[in-house]
């Protein structure tokens, strides 16, 4: 019995192997849109493992082949199957065997059986890391910091160098993305931003996890968080080579000496101020201005804000806060709208600016009390929408059904109820991007859309199943020239049993 459970293995080995080698190596710059939903088989080194996230739950592999990346996705499931047998982990060499799927309008490969992926007898491990002295280095003779908790946004703007090993690599999730390499010095971590016009010039041998590098670059924010824009290809070397030794010995900078004194707070925490009195040595103090909206800016993409600029007869000022604090607001603010703002000052690329910490923060105020009319030469004159005695307004409360087809531009800001049949459910593509349902009646189609604040207080029977009838109180917002509803309360979404 045991020999034959040798045989059986032995055989099911040999045709694992021939299937294998049956199959034609593809590399990985020649996959595109055309081979969707096609089976390719891969062969190239592990540089990067993400393990499941919430909104994400599957193992995502990025394999290079000296060619190119790619992603390869394996649910959790059939990740621990393969675990149990194979050790996936970066500079192992992997053949994958997956078919083709886009996702967020980037190529990717779905692993669908564990016999699809075979782990390489001899797989080429990443290169081992030069020796490095663990010593921080911020002397005047070198100016290279390898401790990265130095890298503050007191250094913002300024250009340094690091070095550090590499703890992880993220290549660029669309054109507008950058790559990441994330440096670490074992107690800190800094990320090194860099776009598609450095990446192209930078051999694969950097993007290896372990390895240790000598960066110069600019240090940035974004949102919040310090990181290091590499401009210039050639100021990223491999530590203990010779250009790294040449870029130690000509670094003349006194990094240390960089960081400027921290200005004086001379606005209180939290206090009422004028728009004119905020100036440079405001930055990092919470304040409350007060002023009419001048402008307004809808955030154009994931990864931007909005902004609302108010006055106050002293002075003008933009006021930043992110989509999903947007969604939460009563009502989008427009040209004329009194607003008591709260938030911190910041600098952005020289512009004083108010960030939002959450909807809490703006308020509406009513007939222009607390605040001062801007000048009338910022007053933006809005021409009057024209409707024929034939077309009133329609007349809608937020406790009334309301037809779909009469839900215009014309109600922006109001609160309406509608219901219907649920059409259609998107999923939401990343944590700063809504859920939306589709709602149809016998008049026309909305789009009802809500964020994870919302969903995740939703129950499963409130779940937007297509084919099941609705009743959804929101407010009626503009994106994109498109009417739509944002649902602020997951107890105005109701399922109707008929």
């Amino acid at each position: 019995m045991k020999n034959a459970k040798v045989s059986l293995l032995i055989i099911f080995s040999l045709l694992l192997s021939i299937n294998l080698f049956s199959q034609e190596i593809t590399n990985i710059k020649e996959i595109n849109m055309g081979k969707i939903n096609a089976m390719v088989t891969i062969k190239g080194k592990i540089i990067n493992v993400i393990p499941p996230k919430e909104d994400y739950p599957n193992y995502q592999f990025y394999v290079f082949d000296g060619s190119e990346t790619i992603k390869v996705v394996i649910n959790t499931e059939l990740a621990k199957i393969i675990s149990q047998s194979q050790e996936l982990s970066p500079g192992k060499e992997v053949i994958f065997t997956g078919r083709v799927k886009a996702r967020e309008n980037l190529l990717e490969t779905h692993i669908e059986r564990s016999s699809d992926v075979v782990l390489q007898k001899y797989s080429i491990s990443a290169p081992q890391p030069p020796q490095v002295s663990n010593t921080p280095v911020t002397d005047t003779s070198s100016g290279i910091i390898s401790d990265l908790s130095l890298i503050t946004n007191n250094l913002k703007d300024k250009e340094v160098t690091v070095f550090g090993k590499t703890a992880s690599f993220k290549p660029a999730w669309n054109e507008r993305a950058p790559n990441t390499i994330t440096l670490t010095d074992g107690v800190k971590e800094l990320p090194v931003v860099f776009w598609s016009d450095v990446d192209s010039k930078l051999s694969p041998e950097y993007k290896q996890i372990g390895v240790t590098l000598v960066i110069k670059g600019v240090v940035d924010e974004f949102r919040d968080a310090v990181q290091l824009k590499l401009i210039n290809p050639q100021n990223i070397k491999l530590a203990g080579s010779t250009t790294a030794s040449q870029a130690v010995q000509t670094e003349q900078k006194v990094v240390t000496q960089l960081a400027p004194a921290k200005p004086a707070q001379v606005i209180q925490p939290t206090s009422k101020v004028s728009i004119g009195s905020i100036n440079q040595s405001s930055v990092t103090s919470k304040v409350i201005v007060e002023g009419a909206v001048t402008a307004f800016r809808e955030s154009w993409s994931e990864t931007a804000p909005n902004k609302v600029t108010i006055s106050d007869g002293t002075g003008s000022i933009i006021i930043v806060y992110w989509r999903d604090i947007g969604a939460l607001l009563p009502k989008v603010p427009a040209v004329g709208d009194k607003l008591q703002v709260t938030g911190e000052v910041q600098l952005y690329r020289n512009e004083l600016q108010i960030k939002l910490a959450n909807q809490n923060d703006i308020k509406f105020l009513s007939g222009g009390t607390g605040g001062t009319q801007p000048p009338q030469a910022q007053k933006i004159q809005q021409t009057p929408i024209q409707i024929t005695p034939t077309q009133p307004l329609p007349q809608v409360t937020a406790d009334k059904i309301t037809p779909i087809s009469q839900i215009t531009a014309s109600l922006d800001g109001k609160k309406v109820t509608v219901e219907g049949q649920i059409s259609n459910f998107r999923a939401p593509r990343n944590e700063r991007t809504p859920s939306a349902v589709d709602v149809k009646d016998n008049t026309g189609t909305i789009s009802v859309v809500y964020w994870k604040e919302v969903s995740d207080k939703m129950t499963p029977e409130q779940s937007p199943v297509p084919g099941k009838n609705v009743r959804v109180k929101g407010t009626v917002n503009i994106y994109r020239n498109n009417v739509q509803l944002r649902l602020l309360n997951p107890a105005d979404f109701q399922i109707i049993r008929k």
